[in-house]
């Protein structure tokens, strides 16, 4: 007997292995958003306990990061800068959250707008305009969806990590993690 396990994975294997893979690279950040749209603890993670990241309170300090995919922003305050080793920064405009690049420049806003045709938070390019107010496209454009971490997911699942990005930002109500529920 080689020792070879030559079964099947479960899919909570297959999300285990990806977390403990995405996670190595990546020792700062405490949980892992899998592409199945699970949240999973970090076992590389390095740092101070983190709560889960539905278990989301208004009190709570958000000095923590925020992971899309593999695709990690540290929480900024409007127009500042973050650290060179993330992708970008987050930070809450009303309902929306707006992912910037390292130098504080918008270019993605979740919107969380329950009353629109799309049914609750999505993602849309953005821009600031020349008095600082925010432009808002349609949509994403491609490089925007590489940006921050949603390209090539289909549409339910871009809706599915809009939604628990949104919960765990606060902006969102809990108990809606898919249309199932809704």
């Amino acid at each position: 007997m080689s020792g070879y396990d030559d079964r099947t994975a479960t899919m909570a294997e297959a999300d285990a292995e990806y977390a403990a893979n995405a996670g190595a690279n990546r020792p700062d950040v405490a949980w892992i958003l899998s592409d199945r749209d699970v949240w999973y603890r970090n076992p590389a993670y390095v740092g101070p306990p983190v709560p889960h990241p539905e278990d989301y309170r208004d009190d709570q300090d958000q000095s923590v990061t925020v992971m899309v995919g593999e695709t990690v922003f540290c929480f900024i305050q409007k127009g500042e800068a973050c650290p060179q080793d993330f992708a970008g920064g987050v930070y809450i405009n009303g309902k929306c959250a707006i992912f910037t690049d390292v130098s504080g420049t918008p270019r993605v806003a979740l919107i969380n707008n329950e009353s629109t045709l799309r049914d609750g938070p999505f993602f849309v390019s953005c821009s600031a305009l020349p008095n600082g107010a925010l432009r808002y496209l349609h949509g994403t454009t491609t490089a925007d969806e590489d940006f921050v971490g949603i390209a090539g997911l289909g549409y339910a699942a871009e809706k599915d990590v809009a939604l628990k990005v949104s919960q765990f930002l606060g902006l969102h109500p809990k108990g809606k993690a898919s249309r199932e529920n809704a």
